[in-house]
């Protein structure tokens, strides 16, 4: 399965020019935090279409904050994002810190987490 060393050297063979970028590492427990954080660093500014399936993976808020900060300094085209992070110890911050990260013209927005921190979400997109 993907790992964080798998995963820097698909980060660093994404071309430059890169619109869309589906990944579903779903169940792949040997992507943690610096795997996400490698990914977020090395995402073209051109990408349009992001969809990451993270559910089971071990990730969490430290590299959910880095890609939210990849979302607003570098991916300011951003249309759609798709994030699964199921049955991950994502939290409430960590999500908050993502929607707060969101570029004004995104189109599309679907974010799976666990059900605790489901109703947090929904507050922050009402908002």
């Amino acid at each position: 399965g993907l790992s964080d060393k798998r995963m820097e050297v698909l980060a660093s063979s994404l071309p430059p020019g890169l619109q869309e970028l589906s990944l579903d590492a779903t169940g792949c427990a040997g992507l943690g935090d610096k795997g996400l954080e490698v990914l977020a660093d090395g995402l073209p500014a051109t990408l349009v279409r992001l969809h990451l399936g993270l559910s089971k993976c071990d990730v969490g808020d430290r590299s959910v904050r880095d890609l939210a900060g990849t979302i607003r300094d570098r991916l300011r085209r951003l249309l759609s994002l798709h994030l699964d992070l199921g049955c991950t110890s994502v939290s409430n911050a960590g999500v908050a810190e993502l929607a707060e990260a969101l570029p004004r013209g995104l189109e599309e927005l679907e974010i799976c987490v666990a059900k605790a921190v489901e109703a947090e979400v929904r507050s922050l997109v009402d908002n």
